[in-house]
């Protein structure tokens, strides 16, 4: 099969997070491992300061002619720009990915866009049947209060769920996210498939020179032994709980240890941290906020950390507990959501909505040295139960058991029409004018067309010329098609 994974996510501002992290990974281990299939990846000319390092990332494992990049107008984030303009960039896209001629589309995050020059759709061009879709969580759906404040960010992510469900496969990272998937969205569970998630191979124990060490901690601010978390200032991942738990311990055992909580956070969301540790009676150097920490670093404190804690009220996975216990550091978290499947031994685990039992557990850890071993030991063990090359064998699974089925279904189809022709298998050759008429009417059905300025139509139509020439020139050569 031909399979065309869009990487906007490792465009985005997703790039350095969780989902772009995710993104690359699966990708990667793919193209390192295609079976008999083809990779392609698909990336949007709307950011094209990212280009080059995705492209590095693929050296020796695909073709650089089969890194392609779209054409598509400017201006629409969905947070300011014209919904029309919207909609036509969407059709836009999917109509370039179609020229491509792919048995599959893997888009690794649909849910982009509101605030970037991010574009996707399922099943406006291409069929949404052979269109699959990393399901990271649904946790704005469950939590919309909180995550989806306004009629705007609502009728966003609506609008997105909708398109998710027209997916003929959903890559869920976690059983608890597939089982959201059949159950919040009705979807069918043979279409949607966990395929798990790991961490990166640089997570491992590692031996932290003692020079090194002090650097990295006087860096951090942390000036003796410490627990460690690290997450994104998102009140989900339950600082707050952690903080006031950490305050129940016994002051003579807190007086060995700090608190260290990694995270990008906002200045404001920080303040109310440091104000919450002040009012729960922490002394100012007992929890420290070192920020936003790289990588080669935060393999370095995972690793120097005495316990890893994970207090999260709700995850798609729970990657930062892997990656701890892949370092051979000792971790507890929550008992909740994804959770469980991550960490994988229930007296590892505790109830994050109560921090009296946060405290309970981080108790017993930090004066219980058989326990802290037993954490150590069984935490190593379980993180080898997870890796990338499992992760796309599963994707691949995913795909051929839906190509099959499609397959069945359109030789069934030819068959009840008789219309099956020695002709019918062959690939149709590239035509220049292919799907034109499909995406002008598509782009005449939008709902308040009229509103697109001629200055709007121009863009469109130079972006569609544009890909247009690039497919051309691609499909002029001679380029097999593994089926």
């Amino acid at each position: 099969m031909r399979i065309v994974i869009d990487l906007q996510s490792c465009q985005s501002g997703s790039k350095r997070g969780g989902i772009g992290r995710y993104s690359m990974s699966l990708a990667t281990a793919m193209a390192a491992q295609p079976r008999n299939h083809e990779i392609w990846i698909v990336l949007s000319a709307l950011m094209p300061e990212s280009m080059p390092e995705v492209r590095r990332a693929f050296d020796g494992l695909i073709p650089h002619d089969r890194i392609k990049t779209f054409d598509c107008p400017a201006n629409i984030d969905t947070r300011t720009a014209n919904p029309e303009r919207v909609r036509a960039a969407e059709l836009v896209r999917e109509d370039f990915l179609t020229s491509l001629r792919p048995d599959f589309i893997h888009v690794t995050s649909l849910f982009e866009g509101f605030v970037e020059e991010v574009v996707t759709s399922v099943g406006q061009l291409f069929p949404g049947s052979q269109t699959a879709v990393t399901l990271y969580d649904l946790i704005p759906l469950v939590y919309s209060a909180r995550y989806l404040p306004d009629s705007k960010s609502r009728d966003y992510y609506d609008r997105k769920i909708e398109n998710i469900k027209h997916a003929g496969l959903l890559l869920a990272i976690s059983e608890f996210t597939r089982l959201e998937g059949i159950d919040l969205l009705g979807c069918a569970a043979e279409a949607v498939v966990n395929i798990s998630s790991a961490a990166d191979e640089r997570f491992k124990p590692t031996a932290i020179d003692p020079a090194r060490a002090a650097r990295l901690m006087s860096r951090y601010g942390i000036r003796r032994k410490f627990l460690l978390y690290t997450a994104s200032f998102d009140s989900r991942k339950n600082q707050a709980g952690l903080i006031s738990a950490f305050a129940l311990l016994p002051r003579e055992l807190r007086q060995h240890y700090q608190l260290a909580i990694v995270g990008n956070g906002s200045d404001e969301a920080v303040s109310k941290a440091r104000l919450l540790a002040e009012k729960s009676g922490l002394g100012a150097d007992e929890v420290v906020f070192p920020g936003h920490v790289v990588d080669v670093d935060l393999v370095a404190l995972y690793n120097l950390c005495h316990l890893f804690v994970l207090p999260s009220l709700a995850e798609g996975f729970g990657l930062p507990a892997l990656e701890a216990m892949a370092c051979g550091t000792a971790t507890i978290g929550s008992n909740v959501t994804s959770l469980p499947e991550v960490i994988g031994w229930s007296e590892a685990m505790f109830d994050p909505t109560n921090p009296a039992k946060i405290a309970e557990k981080i108790y017993q850890a930090l004066t219980d040295d058989g326990f802290l071993i037993e954490l150590r030991r069984r935490g190593l063990e379980q993180s080898k139960k997870f890796s990338w090359a499992n992760c796309a064998d599963r994707a691949f699974d995913a795909f051929e058991a839906r190509h099959e089925r499609s397959e069945r279904t359109r030789v069934q189809n030819q068959n009840r029409s008789q219309a099956v022709t020695d002709s019918s298998a062959q690939p149709v050759p590239f035509q220049a004018n292919d799907n034109i008429e499909a995406i002008i009417n598509k782009i005449a059905e939008i709902n308040g067309v009229t509103k697109l300025t001629n200055q709007d139509l121009m863009e469109i139509a130079d972006t569609l010329a544009s890909n247009r020439s690039r497919i051309e020139s691609l499909f002029a050569r001679p380029t097999a098609h593994a089926r």
